[in-house]
């Protein structure tokens, strides 16, 4: 998944490995899983940016960080990254992990759309929300580590807006690429 500039293109790319584990995760089991939709994904990408308008880019993440409450949620952030960064054939990626972000329940999502968006920031930015290797690390370390990128963001004079900025562009196009991708 590489360093980019290109938002339109980190959102096709991210989008199309979502829509690939969605894909291999039905397949697994056909019958069990047709209710992953990525439905909850879609609803948080189009959150986000209402949400980064009200209260800035580090609260809304502080917000979706706050809807990991255990063990299972530390891994499915965790799985969710690896999966951003290194895409749906990553070495040490779950798949099983995922299945609860590509729900349509109330909490689902969170996870999966927060790594999304850091995985963005790192990518297009230039390594800013930068965190340990997702795919080797565990959930609870790179929680630390993003906390840490957070107070560093939000501690810079004027970066956090220029990053919010970038965000919102990928985010737009995140949710178009995820409604076309996972309409089906």
């Amino acid at each position: 998944m590489g360093g980019s500039a290109d938002p339109v293109g980190l959102a096709l790319t991210h989008a199309l490995s979502v829509r690939s584990a969605l894909e291999r995760l039905r397949e697994e089991r056909p019958g069990e899983r047709q209710a992953l939709t990525g439905e909850g994904l879609v609803r948080r990408v189009k959150e986000l940016p209402s949400l980064m308008l009200q209260t800035g880019l580090v609260p809304s993440l502080l917000f979706y960080m706050s809807k990991i409450d255990d063990r299972a949620d530390l891994e499915a952030f965790k799985h969710s990254l690896c999966l951003a960064r290194k895409g749906p054939e990553a070495e040490g990626l779950e798949l099983g992990r995922l299945e609860s972000e590509l729900e349509s329940g109330e909490g689902a999502g969170y996870r999966l759309a927060l790594a999304l968006v850091v995985e963005a920031a790192r990518s297009l930015t230039g390594g800013d929300l930068e965190v340990s290797e997702p795919c080797q690390t565990g959930g609870d370390t790179l929680l630390k580590d993003l906390a840490i990128k957070l107070k560093e963001l939000h501690e810079s004079s004027g970066r956090e807006l220029l990053v919010e900025s970038i965000l919102r562009l990928y985010l737009q196009e995140l949710k178009k690429a995820l409604e076309a991708l996972l309409a089906g």
